[in-house]
């Protein structure tokens, strides 16, 4: 039976784990990339021959190479009833599944699938429904069921009669000439792969690889959708991410993304069914060709398909700027259970298991006078000038200015703050809270995700140091720290040095990825 689609619909709700691959397979390695936010109107400028699609898959038509086209929302109506092919209902966290079942049968019938999220009724949870084609008549539908039952057996017809607005798009040229007339959807398709697209993102002109998706919501705004293959999407991370580095530095990190993408797509970072990724540093920092650099495309071509793993799983290869000497288990850091490959080391050449950092004493020894790591600007020669600042850090704070940020950011008046106290601190030397007491009240902040929402606080790895004033109440608040970012996973700036130091890619990895395996998934 092809592709085995009965046994995916055998259920409503699909367990689909970490290592699923599934979806990249079946969308041949593709990821989804939301850019920027929404807009009115969008703006393409194509370097080659490009096909203008409607949301049916059909051609409507050519466009030029350097042809400026703006896509604009110009009204909303209310949804017409239409009949829809049903191939099956998963869970939402079950959109990896969902996808590739759509992938699968789109590619087999030449007929695009969607995604259609459901609302639940009360406290149930929603639905996304894997639908095909959108007819105008019940026979027009049961006719079409004909030719997709031997692929799905259980796919059934759907009166789609949700109550909601669509919005109408209206694509046309620099000079107002109007192109198509489009609802909810237009994809700009590239005739050659070598192909870029010109578009607007956050004010800056930007050219990406792949397709170009305009999604218009019930408001009328405008979502824009990379849909690019992964290697072409790392092509611009790596860049980003890591910047100039040595070659087995970046080839690393090339391994490290596409591991964190990947498992990100199977963990349904984003639960919209529309895409799987974001272009900020939420997901991987994606800025488009203008990023990539030569050494950064050699990286991930070198590295074709290569991802970490665990058993069976890929794994969750997180990574951050400088880890201040020690790395940090997920557990230290974020409300996560953890990943036996994500411990904590010492991030010496040798990469040694990580010293207990919990008490005072010792988070205060190491920060003062670390040890030989390989992040530490004064031992290593040749270390990026730019990223010095960051392996130790100060920042010194009012006790009046440190209450006016809380109020700000978390809307809690502690009116005078009174105190700074750090009450858990993990075996890797990162606060896992740290207690805020005023004159007003008291405010505990937990983990990573919280306590670095403070403007000065670079990492969790860092201690306190209050400094009374003439009238011995709390003047400012001095933090001394390390490291810049989570602390979990691969530190970049020990990479880029481990690979001055003539460490391999593999090297580097197991370096912080001790139990990982490097395999080849395509």
């Amino acid at each position: 039976m092809r592709w085995a689609l009965c046994a995916s619909l055998a259920a409503l709700s699909i367990a689909a784990g970490a290592a699923s691959l599934e979806q990249l397979v079946a969308e041949n390695f593709h990821v989804r990339v939301r850019l920027g936010e929404v807009q009115r109107e969008q703006v393409f400028q194509p370097t080659g021959l490009c096909f203008l699609i409607n949301r049916n898959g059909e051609i409507t038509t050519r466009v030029a190479a350097d042809t400026e086209l703006t896509v604009e929302s110009v009204g909303l109506e209310p949804a017409p009833v239409r009949w829809r092919i049903l191939l099956g209902i998963y869970a939402p966290l079950n959109k990896p599944a969902a996808r590739a079942l759509a992938a699968q049968v789109a590619r087999e019938l030449n007929f695009p699938a969607e995604l259609i999220e459901r609302e639940g009724l009360g406290d149930e949870e929603g639905q996304l429904w894997v639908t095909l084609g959108l007819f105008e008549t019940r026979e027009e539908a049961f006719g079409y069921l004909q030719g997709v039952l031997p692929l799905v057996p259980r796919a059934q017809l759907w009166r789609d009669d949700r109550e909601r607005q669509i919005a109408r798009l209206r694509v046309h040229d620099r000079r107002g000439r109007e192109i198509a007339e489009l609802w909810e959807q237009v994809t700009l398709v590239p005739v050659d792969d070598t192909a870029e697209i010109g578009v607007r993102v956050r004010g800056e002109s930007r050219h990406f690889r792949g397709q170009m998706i305009c999604r218009a919501d019930e408001r009328g705004r405008i979502l824009l959708i990379n849909d690019v293959h992964v290697d072409d999407y790392l092509m611009s991370v790596v860049a980003q991410e890591i910047g100039d580095a040595p070659p087995a530095a970046l080839r690393a990190q090339a391994i490290t993304a596409r591991s964190e993408a990947f498992f990100k797509v199977n963990s349904v970072h984003h639960r919209d069914p529309l895409y799987d990724l974001c272009d900020t540093t939420h997901c991987q920092a994606y800025r488009g060709v203008e990023a990539e650099t030569a050494e950064s495309r050699r990286a991930v071509r070198a590295t074709r398909g290569l991802v970490l793993m665990w058993g069976d799983e890929i794994c969750d290869a997180v990574y951050s700027h400088n880890c201040g000497g020690v790395t940090a288990p997920m557990e230290d850091v974020w409300h996560s259970a953890g990943h036996p490959y994500a411990e904590g080391r010492l991030d010496t050449l040798e990469s040694e298991e990580a010293p207990d950092l919990s008490s005072a004493g010792a988070i205060w020894s190491f920060l003062s006078d670390p040890p030989p790591v390989m992040g530490n600007p004064d031992r290593a020669p040749g270390f990026p000038h730019y990223a010095e600042r960051y392996f130790r850090w100060t920042w010194r704070v009012s006790a009046e200015a440190l209450a006016a940020e809380v109020e700000e950011e978390f809307g809690v008046d502690l009116g005078r703050i009174r105190g700074v106290t750090v009450t858990d601190r993990a075996r890797s030397g990162r606060v896992r809270s740290l207690r805020l007491e005023g004159s007003e009240g008291a405010l505990e902040l937990h983990l990573s995700t919280e306590i670095r929402r403070l403007s000065g606080i670079l990492s969790t790895l860092f201690v306190v140091d209050p400094i009374e004033g003439a009238d011995s109440e709390l003047e400012s608040i001095r933090f001394f720290g390390g490291g810049w970012g989570h602390g979990v996973g691969m530190c970049q700036m020990g990479a880029y040095m481990r690979g001055r130091a003539g460490q391999t890619h593999q090297e580097i990895l197991h370096a912080y990825f001790p139990r990982a395996e490097i395999r080849r998934v395509y």
